[in-house]
């Protein structure tokens, strides 16, 4: 029989970091620098898909721009790291878990963040791809939509020996995906999605 493969997922690394890189990404290339500042565009998904469709590709970023502007704010966002969180991966690595970061942020981004802070192993996100416009290269996002439970089900499909073993989500969007793995977490919750991990006996981080 194959072995079993533990696994810890994380859902967005605002789980890890208290805000969104992709509006991170925004506010750099706005010349904002505060991750707390928040961008005109309100949701993750249409964010991602305006600011590369409308900024980036209408204004003419060369590809070696948009990855000094993922470096940038990888960088800025990695700085208010939540520790407690960050230590529990870290555990669960030592102890033989795989690490899935799933997120609603363009891959292109979080790998930049992955490589400065070492704790995911695999990244379930919206996949980028380069194409021509004009005689432009540019960068563009498929699909429009990730919905992190049907994510979470493709990823088991492809890797039937996994065991759902830790989750670390920080609100009640993530709740139905956090029920799917033995141990949920709750990072930073607001008052009302703490009350609902601790009626349910999830660990918090706080």
């Amino acid at each position: 029989m194959p072995e079993r493969t533990p696994v810890t997922a994380v859902l967005s690394e605002r789980a890890l970091f208290g805000t969104n890189l992709a509006k991170c990404f925004i506010n750099t290339a706005e010349g904002k620098k505060s991750p707390e500042n928040e961008s005109r565009y309100r949701h993750p998904k249409s964010l991602n898909r305006n600011f590369l469709i409308e900024t980036v590709i209408n204004s003419g970023i060369p590809p070696g721009d948009i990855r000094r502007l993922a470096v940038d704010s990888a960088r800025a966002i990695s700085r208010f790291g939540i520790k407690n969180a960050i230590t529990v991966l870290e555990k669960r690595r030592a102890e033989g878990d795989k690490v899935i970061l799933l997120s609603s942020t363009p891959g292109f981004l979080l790998d930049e963040l992955c490589r400065i802070v070492p704790v995911v192993d695999e990244i379930v996100a919206p996949s980028v791809q380069k194409t021509k416009a004009g005689s432009r290269d540019w960068w563009t996002i498929t699909p429009a939509d990730f919905d992190y439970a049907e994510n979470l089900k493709s990823y088991v499909a492809t890797n039937p020996n996994v065991d759902l073993g830790y989750c670390l989500g920080s609100g009640f969007d993530d709740v139905a995906v956090m029920t799917q793995f033995a141990h949920p977490i709750a990072v930073q919750p607001h008052v009302a999605f703490g009350h609902h991990a601790a009626s349910h006996q999830w660990d918090i981080i706080k």
